[in-house]
């Protein structure tokens, strides 16, 4: 039955005889046709909002899956089409470090994972005599790249620490633990959106104890000697690194200890001074991170 011989009958069936006149017929199917025709545009409306919002989310997961990105580590560019390991391979060591990398005010991830030809149960001992190598995933607020990291010596004994600012520019630079066994070095590198690249130690060093090299704190690391390198704050409130090495006779006898200052002035540590001190008993932290 269509709409207006219903509205006839409810019409009629509700007024007295004679009253269903056709002014009062006219205007309620009138008001009916216009519920109608709104109804029709509100469901036009709702339909072209949801193809739209369909179309941008479309968009933006294509954008997201073709965007282009760049990957250079230590040793140079290189492209970087993909994430992880290929088929045949596993991550059987990783770690992470956060900071505001790039200096954005967004704080920033990074991650390294060691890539080994074996499959995910055989990260073991058979991982260690297998084919492997690093790789660095560094997420930026902007954008995001993966970089090949050769300066890892050992498959289960590199590590990332936290973000630190060396320099107190606001953009955090990224310190690896390159081995954690007793002679275990910490390098630090400069994470940019497109780029990470070792920072240097300007020539002379400290002869004997930093070479002028890509900066290397840490070493030895037993009963009898220990180093690291800690954060500070010089005469003139300026930040500054200080490395420390120290050795003793025996096990009882007060430590010998060394201390280098350093600055650090774009992607190059300077040394500023150094001194020596006796009878040392209580030593810093291996490393400690700047704010």
């Amino acid at each position: 039955m269509s709409i207006e011989n219903r509205l006839r009958r409810v019409l009629t069936s509700t007024m007295p005889d004679g009253e269903a006149s056709s002014e009062a017929w006219s205007s309620i199917l009138e008001r009916a046709r216009r519920r109608q025709r709104a109804a029709a545009i509100r469901v036009r409306v709702a339909t072209s909002l949801l193809a739209l919002v369909l179309s941008m989310i479309t968009i933006a997961g294509l954008w997201i899956a073709f965007r282009p990105t760049k990957a250079i580590g230590p040793g140079g560019a290189s492209q970087s089409p993909s994430v992880g390991p290929s088929p045949g391979e596993s991550i059987c060591s990783q770690s992470e470090s956060s900071g505001d990398f790039d200096g954005d005010g967004y704080i920033d991830t990074a991650r390294l994972y060691a890539v080994v030809l074996v499959s995910q149960t055989d990260c073991g001992q058979r991982a260690l005599e297998s084919k492997w190598h690093f790789e660095l995933h560094v997420d930026l607020h902007s954008t995001s790249f993966t970089a090949p990291f050769s300066d890892c010596e050992s498959l289960f004994d590199c590590q990332l620490l936290d973000g630190s600012d060396f320099d107190g520019d606001g953009r955090a630079e990224l310190p690896v633990m390159l081995s954690m066994s007793a002679s275990s070095v910490t390098a630090v590198y400069r994470v940019t959106e497109t780029i990470i690249e070792p920072i240097v130690l300007a020539p002379p060093g400290d002869p004997g104890y930093l070479e002028a090299a890509p900066i290397r704190f840490g070493g030895g690391q037993d009963i009898l000697m220990s180093s690291g390198f800690e954060c500070s704050v010089d005469a003139n409130g300026s930040r500054v690194v200080v490395a420390w090495s120290a050795q003793r006779d025996d096990a009882v006898s007060p430590y010998r200890m060394h201390l280098t200052t350093l600055v650090l002035e774009a992607n190059t540590f300077r040394v500023t001074g150094t001194e020596d001190r006796a009878d040392v008993t209580n030593l810093p932290p291996r490393h400690t991170i700047c704010p």
